[in-house]
Formats: structure tokens, C-alpha cells, sequence
């Protein structure tokens, strides 16, 4: 009798503690200031993860001593410590072999204050040899070991796990791992939402969210056998400035997340037009000539344009043929381009400094032969777009390329959008700029003023190549007698 009040006094003891901690945090959440909100989402998520490790180390000291034999492992974003308020927490209880009732009855035992406190606990009771068994044919558990991490209990059975993970199981799956990890990111745009620009994005799926963060560094783990992104700017495979880029972006994200969740009191991920208002207001925005709303949503929606770039270029950089490209089959175009295997590139970044045309050369040569710009090209026109002066707007070769590429581009849509992404655009024609990831906040737009008017070149497109020919007949034939097309694309851009 006396074990079980003494029991209960501790088990209150154990969940205040838990209570508190979790009230410190969410008060500590709600006054970041301005100065370290790039920094803010990151260490409050590893708090948040402290206080459940913690938790479940005293839940765990006071059935006595785990047992030899018996490991407590992180799994998930609870392995890589980016716990939100209401995030999910899974553990592995990982055992040796014959001890698995044992392993079930105690981690029973230590789970039960998680249960109580109304914690989203998702576990599994494995051994070595289950967790190896499992991964080899299906990607979901491998991915969630990838991020594991030893809470408590026997130090070498987790070895041995990490041992069969890296020393056995990666180098045998990664190219079928990788494969998957790019087919599945796809397959989440097309549930959650194939346009970073969407009136209502998911902060944790959509496109440039949390999840694109951690693709990448599921990703680059297979590919070098790396564990986080520190790893990776050791190696050099990440450049110092790519670094900083993705750790802002991770803590941006994780404290839009992490707000969403004490907005709504429970799991919420999807950033709804009812709570845009105040999560504006939570990062300080003030209206003005611009709403604080909008002011917000452009800054998310920039963030995750950076991060939806982020994510292709590892895409590509694991995507790419191993074999090196033969000289033969390159093209050179003059003026120091370059066209292989349906890739436009450059000779050297010189090109766009003796020739500012060539900036926008860049577009027509991709859109001439159906190709796509090679990394390398797309972040020279990155760095370069900023720099561009109205001697370069004013230019009559620049702006004659440009209007031919409205005029007899085979793909005015795509052109476009590609500009619009590497910021040409809006540095080409800054009243465009002035409404890039500019959102109206309201009910009817699903989609950012830029991207809104891109859809419209679209549209007008698919006119002009008879694709609307059974639907629309009276308009395609309006659309034949267009004299200029140029012109009305450029009235799409700007109506």
C-alpha cells in the first residue's frame, strides 16, 4: 500500500515536472524577440527534446535500473531533436535477442506517464536483427533510424544498431534509397501542394517546407555517409554560405511550426488563412502601406522559394550521371555557351561580365533547344540578376531578346517561370518585382500575385498551341488573329 501512494506521489512529481518544463518553453517561444527568430525555432525545438529525454529518463529511474540488454532510442524529428509543442514522439525499444516480454513489460511500465500526459507516443519493441530485416524493404523505417539517437539504457545495443546502419545497410541501399527518397518527395506535392507560392502552404510538406530540409540530409546521408549538416560543410560537399542559408531556414520553419501548434492547441502544420494574421503579428509585423499579413507571407514565401532551390540542387547533384560528360558531345553555341546531353551550361562566369546580354541570352538558348540550365548556369544568373543597372534594362540587344523570346518562344510559360524563380525577373522588370511572393489576403487568390500572373501566361499559351481548341473554340480563334504576341504576354504579366 505504502509503494503504491509513494508511486503516485512520484508519478505527479514526474508529470509537474514535465509541466513546468513544457510552460517555460512556450513562454520562452512567445518572447523571442526580432534580433534571434533565425535562430530561436532550432534551440527551443532541442529544449523541447531535453525535457522529453529527461522525461523519460526519470520515467525509466523509477521502475529501477533499464535492464542489461534493454536501449531507449530517438527516433524521427524526436532523433533529430526538432520537436514542436504537439509533435509526435517515437522511440525504439531496442533489445537483444530473447528478452523481448521483458523489453514490452518495462517499456510499458516507463511509456504509461507519456500516455498520461497525452503525449503522441509512437513505439516499436525490436531487435538488431529486426530493425536490418525491416529497413531492406521499406524506406519509412529506414529513414526514422537514420536520425536515431540513445536516450537510455544499454550503450552497445545501440552500437550495434548504428553499426548495421552505416557499416552495413547504407552502403548496400543507398542508390535504391536515394531513388526513393526523390519518387516520394514528388509524391508529397502532389498531396500537399506542388507550388511553394499556395495561399495556405503546409509548413512541414509542402514544397520548400521542413520536409525538403530533411530529404536533403536523408539524401546526402546515403550519398556520403554523413549524419547532419555540420558533417557535410566539414566534408565540403556544403559551402559556408549554403550552410548558414539552411540552418536559418530550419529555425524559421521550425518556429512558424512550433507557433501553429500553441495557435491551435494541438498538431497543426498547415499555415490557414485564420491564423496568417497572427503569426504575423508573433514575428512583429505591423501594417502599413502593406498589410502585417502580407508583409509575413512574403518573407515565408521567399524562405521557402530559397529552400525549394536548395532542395533541386541536391536532387540533381545525387541525379547525375557518375560517367564523365565525353568532349565530343559538347556544343559550343558562341558567346560562351555550351549545350550537352539536353543541358545548357557556360565556359566561365566571365561570360555574363563581358556580355550583360548574355544574361538573358541564357533563357533563350534553354527555351531554343528544349534544355534545361545546368547548376552551375542557374547560380550564376542567381548572383548576377541583383547586380543588374538600368544601362542593362535599357540596352536594346537585351530587351530585343527578351521580347523575341515572348514573341517565338517555344515555352513562354516555362521561360518565365524560370526567370521568376532565379530573381531575373523581378531585377529585369522591377515593377514585376515589386509583386513577387506578394500574397492578397483573402479567400479568392490560392496562389501569390507573381504566380497568379504566370498561371495567366499559361493560359494564353495553351491558346496559342491549340490545346483549348475542343473546350474554347471561339477563343482559339481569337487567339490566331493576335498579331503580337509579345505584347499580350507582357498585359498577362502586368494585369
Amino acid at each position: 500500500m505504502e509503494r503504491t501512494q509513494t508511486t503516485g506521489r512520484e508519478m505527479e512529481k514526474l508529470k509537474s515536472f514535465y509541466r513546468s518544463g513544457a510552460k517555460k518553453i512556450e513562454k520562452k517561444h512567445r518572447l523571442v524577440s526580432a534580433g534571434n527568430r533565425f535562430t530561436a525555432g532550432t534551440e527551443l525545438a532541442r529544449e523541447r527534446s531535453a525535457l522529453v529525454d529527461t522525461f523519460i529518463r526519470k520515467a525509466a529511474a523509477m521502475r529501477g535500473a533499464v535492464p542489461r540488454g534493454i536501449a531507449f532510442v530517438a527516433l524521427g524529428g524526436y532523433g533529430r531533436r526538432d520537436l514542436c509543442p504537439f509533435s509526435d514522439i517515437d522511440l525504439l525499444v531496442l533489445h537483444k535477442p530473447g528478452v523481448e516480454d521483458e523489453a514490452a513489460r518495462f517499456a510499458e511500465d516507463v511509456f504509461y506517464p507519456l500516455w498520461d500526459m497525452n503525449l503522441e507516443l509512437g513505439h516499436a519493441v525490436r531487435t538488431v536483427e529486426d530493425c536490418a530485416r525491416l529497413c531492406e524493404g521499406d524506406s519509412v523505417t529506414l529513414t526514422s533510424l537514420l536520425d536515431c539517437r540513445l536516450i537510455a539504457g544499454d550503450g552497445k545495443q545501440f552500437e550495434a544498431l548504428d553499426g548495421m546502419l552505416w557499416g552495413e545497410l547504407m552502403p548496400a541501399l543507398s542508390k535504391r534509397f536515394i531513388d526513393g527518397k526523390i519518387a516520394e518527395a514528388e509524391k508529397r506535392r502532389e498531396k500537399f501542394g506542388s507550388s511553394v507560392w499556395m495561399l495556405e502552404p503546409n509548413v512541414k510538406e509542402s514544397e520548400g517546407s521542413q520536409r525538403d530540409l530533411n530529404t536533403m540530409l536523408w539524401i546526402a546521408q546515403a550519398k556520403y555517409k554523413i549524419k547532419t549538416f555540420d558533417d557535410l560543410l566539414a566534408k565540403g560537399v556544403m559551402s559556408a554560405k549554403e550552410f548558414r542559408i539552411t540552418m536559418k531556414s530550419m529555425s524559421f520553419l521550425l518556429l512558424v511550426r512550433s507557433h501553429l501548434h500553441y495557435l491551435a492547441g494541438r498538431k497543426q502544420d498547415r499555415l490557414i488563412f485564420d491564423f496568417q494574421s497572427d503569426m504575423a503579428r508573433f514575428f512583429g509585423y505591423h501594417d502599413s502601406s502593406m498589410k502585417a499579413v502580407e508583409k509575413f507571407m512574403r518573407v515565408y514565401y521567399l524562405r521557402a522559394g530559397v529552400v525549394n532551390e536548395q532542395f533541386q540542387r541536391a536532387v540533381e547533384s545525387v541525379s547525375a550521371p557518375r560517367a564523365p560528360v565525353r568532349r565530343a558531345g559538347v556544343q559550343h553555341m558562341g558567346d560562351g555557351f555550351t549545350l550537352s546531353d539536353g543541358v545548357v551550361s557556360v565556359t566561365g562566369k566571365n561570360v555574363f561580365i563581358k556580355k550583360p546580354e548574355s544574361l538573358v541570352r541564357a533563357f533563350e538558348h534553354a527555351d531554343r533547344h528544349d534544355a534545361e540550365m545546368s547548376r552551375y548556369l542557374r547560380g550564376l544568373i542567381r548572383e548576377r540578376a541583383p547586380l543588374m543597372d538600368e544601362s542593362m534594362r535599357q540596352d536594346a540587344e537585351f530587351g530585343r531578346t527578351f521580347m523575341r523570346i515572348l514573341k517565338s518562344g517555344k515555352n513562354v510559360f516555362k521561360t518565365l517561370s524560370l526567370m521568376n524563380r532565379l530573381r531575373f525577373l523581378a531585377h529585369y522588370i522591377p515593377e514585376f518585382g515589386r509583386i513577387v511572393c506578394l500574397m492578397q489576403h483573402n479567400a479568392y487568390h490560392l496562389y501569390t500575385v507573381d504566380i497568379h500572373s504566370l498561371f495567366l501566361v499559361n493560359e494564353v499559351e495553351k491558346l496559342f498551341k491549340y490545346r483549348y481548341e475542343k473546350e474554347f473554340p471561339l477563343l482559339t480563334k481569337v487567339a490566331e488573329s493576335v498579331m503580337c504576341r509579345e505584347t499580350l504576354y507582357l498585359a498577362c504579366l502586368f494585369h
